[in-house]
């Protein structure tokens, strides 16, 4: 939940705001404070909306660089988008997170970590981030849960003999929020 820094007034732009892994980024942001951007579908933008964004962009009719100003973060959980493609506008030490890996998000990590050092933060990032379980982590997601500051948003169930059809619908990049397996 750190990695990024997020904190009051942190601008974070949420790139797939209404999906899986996104509707959680946007409300963990929000819950810390930040004015988050979410870059979603027209559709979408009332429940990005719902989910604590200030701002919405919609990707179907303009890329979100070109309305948003200078961000602090820029989270993707899509995958579309490069650090090449966003550094424009990074704030100086801003950061691009990923959580999708790939040959050019890992390449971009390593190469703008060494910049980083060499400039002592100064320099926008790119940053691949895995999942990693931490037990302070859950118990800050938890409290946010409990006190009903973060809500877990469910696209649909399947039971477990179903799922190749949830995983199709995973690959359709539609869902809105999360997809259940439900083991009898």
């Amino acid at each position: 939940m750190n990695i990024g820094g997020v904190g009051h007034g942190t601008r974070v732009t949420v790139c797939g705001a209404s999906g899986g892994v996104g509707s959680y980024a946007v409300q963990f942001a929000k819950a810390r404070g930040a004015r988050v951007t979410a870059v979603c579908s027209a559709p979408n933008a009332d429940l990005a909306r719902r989910l604590g964004a200030d701002a919405v962009a919609d990707y179907k009719t303009v890329h979100f660089t070109k309305v948003v100003g200078e961000q602090d973060i820029v989270f993707d959980a899509v995958g579309r988008d490069s650090f090449g493609i966003v550094a424009p506008v990074l704030a100086p030490g801003g950061r691009y997170i990923t959580t999708i890996p790939g040959a050019s998000s890992v390449l971009a990590s390593l190469a703008s970590g060494a910049i980083r050092l060499a400039t002592l933060g100064r320099k926008p990032s790119a940053h691949l981030v895995l999942v990693r379980a931490n037990g302070d982590d859950l118990e800050q997601i938890a409290a946010l849960m409990a006190q009903g500051r973060v809500k877990s948003l469910i696209d649909s169930r399947y039971p477990l003999a179903e799922a190749r059809a949830a995983l199709e619908r995973s690959r359709s990049w539609r869902s809105r929020g999360k997809i259940v397996l439900e083991v009898a």
